[in-house]
């Protein structure tokens, strides 16, 4: 014979179960919508993927504020750096892969023989260049100033990184330079030229170039 008390403890325990499974249940779905919630704002809140940067300029391969306001006491290098970074400037503007007009590349300050020559390859290709014969121009300017500025006597009283408007990099002790130009060729592979400059400790300036495997024989 069971106890009397024996059926109002199965009927206690029974009521106990149901409300532990109302109560789990509760929690179960009190958890189900925090976790709905909390990936939804995860959602809203990710931020948007970066787009991918086409072409690479020389200006991304230098700092905005690296050119800093220095003096140039010599008025021939003055000119010659000035005139370098404005010609960096202008190239640096090149759309490799878009078109031009005769209109269009009177902005790029050419000199004649290079505007008129353009000027005929237009006639044979619809009116229009592309950026990147444009930019075969600019580099041969380029080139020219930067032979003459690099071999400047007065050019090893400045940091070439505080006066050009180019990709320096510079090694430790400051006597050698490795300056870097995008090709602007256009493309998925991004061509770059660079430039050697070294300083001496007995005075003399040796520069190489892109086309040279050795020092030019008119180092200062």
């Amino acid at each position: 014979m069971k106890a009397p008390h024996s059926r109002g403890f199965l009927w206690l325990k029974k009521s106990n179960l149901s409300k532990l499974i109302t109560m789990l249940k509760t929690k179960i779905q009190y958890i189900f919508i925090l976790g709905i919630a909390v990936l939804v704002l995860g959602c809203l809140n990710r931020s948007k993927p970066k787009a991918l940067t086409a072409v690479v300029t020389h200006a991304d391969l230098i700092k905005k504020d690296s050119i800093k306001k220095v003096i140039i006491t010599e008025q021939d290098l003055k000119k010659l750096v000035d005139e370098l970074n404005m010609r960096l400037t202008l190239y640096d503007s090149i759309a490799s892969m878009s078109s031009y007009t005769q209109k269009d590349i009177a902005k790029f300050k050419l000199p004649n023989a290079d505007r008129d020559s353009l000027i005929t390859n237009m006639k044979t290709n619809g009116g229009q260049v592309q950026g990147w014969e444009v930019a075969g121009y600019y580099q041969a300017i380029i080139y020219d100033l930067l032979k003459k500025t690099l071999n400047h006597p007065a050019i090893r009283n400045y940091p070439l990184g505080d006066i050009l408007n180019i990709g320096v990099i510079t090694s430790d002790d400051g006597k050698l330079y490795n300056l870097v130009l995008p090709a602007n060729t256009g493309g998925s592979y991004q061509n770059a030229l660079s430039w050697i400059h070294y300083r001496a400790d007995n005075g003399k300036i040796y520069n190489y170039y892109p086309e040279e495997l050795i020092p030019e024989k008119d180092s200062i």
